[in-house]
């Protein structure tokens, strides 16, 4: 055999290689797309225990307005708190899977210590209610920033928007059949037997969630040479990008305007449209059925509107439901609120997620994703706070709704009017007018 033969079976064998090398990539890639869908699947089912049903146990073991928007904002503020150590907990692991184990089991037991709300005294419970949400958000904040990374490097860049989309689907389909499931549970069985085995079988649920998320394998899963030869970017100089504090205003404003009502929607349907168990599972359903259509449809609205144009449209779409929800005094009616709840607020969230990607590098996803975790905290935290400060300021519930739709209206308009991509927002390009601030600043 001659070199020129020796030459040509060498360059067969290479190609051979790099095509098993990538068919490997793509199976791995496919695989992970759906252990990622399929975790969401079964955590929504389990998620519906807490977002659909925790305000109205709360209710029902007498917490006052005050103690019901505790329970949504303080886990906020604890989860804001927990993500400053996410790089310290990070830089521990080789990859984001060994990252986000033990953080994610704690966070799951969100849903099983409110079963132990009856051992307690009758006027304990709002309090342990408000504490078993409060400290799995400890690890909530760690594991969430770490998440982000399975959904940017665990598919194909390409598909980061499509799995998001799918994500968002089944997350919705799956809390409408939770919702459906755990109300038949809370109407059949006795109080507050219906609540513990409600919040047991979710934990069941979360656990297999959990299992599809360690089934996915990351793309640098090899160990690092050496960690030293990589800088380490501190968290902070992030707020020196102009681009992302634009995502962190817009995200921060629609998590305001969303979860200011978190508390007050339940209230304004029991206390004030007599509406029982059955027909909030009813309302959770028509909301998390028009979510999931929407979020069918989320990756070709993106693609056809844009990202920050979808979400300005969808934050308007947020205000339209509030805004049905004032006006009126039927529970039938009331059903279109959820219909424009569900669907806008699945496609806002969907949109400034995709916004957090396109406007911010790529070689700091880890940072920015961390950043992203907690402006969601602080929004989640800022908002029912806000919204008890309206009811301490004597206004009906009808009224801090008209205020939620100015607040929803001003969101959607902020978000729209910052077109150029990359740009700091108007305020603060005013005080720094004309400087760029190049990627390599982020460097300390």
């Amino acid at each position: 055999m001659n070199v020129a033969s020796l030459d040509i079976l060498f360059f067969i064998v290479v190609q051979e290689q790099h095509t098993l090398n990538y068919m490997n990539q793509q199976d791995i890639a496919e695989a992970n797309f759906r252990h990622l869908v399929l975790d969401i699947a079964w955590f929504g089912v389990a998620l519906a225990a807490t977002t659909r049903f925790a305000s109205t146990y709360a209710i029902r073991v007498n917490a006052t307005p005050a103690e019901v928007n505790l329970l949504v904002a303080l886990p906020g503020i604890v989860m804001l708190i927990s993500t400053l150590f996410t790089g310290w907990w990070r830089r521990k692991f080789i990859n984001a899977v060994p990252a986000q184990y033990y953080p994610g089991l704690f966070f799951r037991f969100i849903y099983l210590l409110p079963a132990f709300t009856p051992l307690f005294p009758m006027h304990l419970q709002p309090a342990w209610l408000i504490f078993s949400a409060t400290a799995p958000a400890l690890a909530q904040g760690v594991a969430g920033a770490i998440f982000m990374e399975f959904l940017r490097h665990g598919v194909p860049q390409e598909r980061v928007a499509t799995l998001f989309s799918r994500r968002a689907m089944a997350l919705n389909f799956m809390l409408m059949i939770g919702s459906l499931f755990f109300g038949i549970v809370l109407e059949g069985l006795p109080f507050p037997i219906n609540y513990q085995v409600m919040f047991l079988f979710a934990f069941v649920l979360s656990l297999v969630s959990f299992w599809h998320v360690n089934q996915v394998k990351m793309s640098d899963d090899e160990p690092r040479t050496s960690e030293t030869a990589k800088p380490i970017v501190s968290q902070w100089y992030i707020w020196k990008l102009p681009s992302f504090v634009w995502v962190a205003m817009v995200t921060l404003f629609g998590h305001i305007a969303y979860v200011v009502i978190a508390g007050i929607i339940p209230m304004r349907l029991m206390n004030e449209m007599n509406a029982g168990e059955g027909y909030i599972a009813i309302f959770g359903l028509v909301e998390l059925g028009s979510g999931a259509l929407a979020a069918y449809f989320a990756d070709r609205l993106i693609a056809k509107l844009g990202a920050q144009r979808l979400t300005a449209y969808a934050l308007f779409i947020t205000s339209i439901a509030a805004l049905v929800l004032a006006i009126t005094h039927r529970l039938d009616m009331a059903l279109f609120s959820a219909v424009a709840s569900g669907s806008g607020w699945v496609l806002a969230t969907t949109g400034m997620y995709i916004l957090l990607i396109e406007r911010t590098p790529n070689e700091y996803s880890n940072i920015t994703s961390n950043g992203y975790q907690q402006v969601v905290g602080v929004g989640i935290f800022l908002g029912p706070i806000l919204g008890s400060a309206l009811v301490s300021m004597n206004l009906s519930l009808v009224q801090i709704l008209y205020v939620t739709v100015a607040l929803r209206i001003l969101a959607a308009v902020f978000t729209y009017v910052n077109t150029v991509p990359n740009q700091r927002p108007k305020f603060i390009r005013r005080i720094r007018r004309g400087r760029v601030i190049s990627s390599e600043v982020l460097l300390p």
